[in-house]
């Protein structure tokens, strides 16, 4: 990589810019956008959980593993699913953590 691409840094450009006032306090845009998204996704992901038939088969799979087979979920299927949503949200959190600089 270091061949590839060199050894300077590079930095993403912020997607949102300025401050926000709350109150007596400062909030950067960028930050305030890192937690919208956040959050819209913690509900998203509880709400996917918690009301679709693929949903309540991984909370299922959670608890049983063999009942849950012998009530004719594709066991595997399940599975890779709840893996590619760990591995998308991953992603999507080292994005959103890309924007924030220290």
């Amino acid at each position: 990589a270091l061949f590839a691409f060199g050894e300077k840094q590079r930095g993403v450009p912020p997607v949102v810019s300025g401050v926000l006032r709350i109150g007596d306090a400062f909030l950067p845009a960028n930050r305030l956008m890192v937690v919208l998204i956040s959050l819209a996704l913690i509900v998203g992901l509880l709400l996917f959980v918690q009301y679709t038939k693929p949903g309540r088969a991984m909370r299922a799979l959670a608890q049983d593993r063999e009942v849950t087979q012998l009530m004719g979920v594709d066991v595997g299927r399940i599975s890779a699913l709840g893996f590619g949503i760990g591995a998308a949200l991953a992603g999507v959190a080292g994005g959103l953590l890309v924007t924030v600089r220290a």
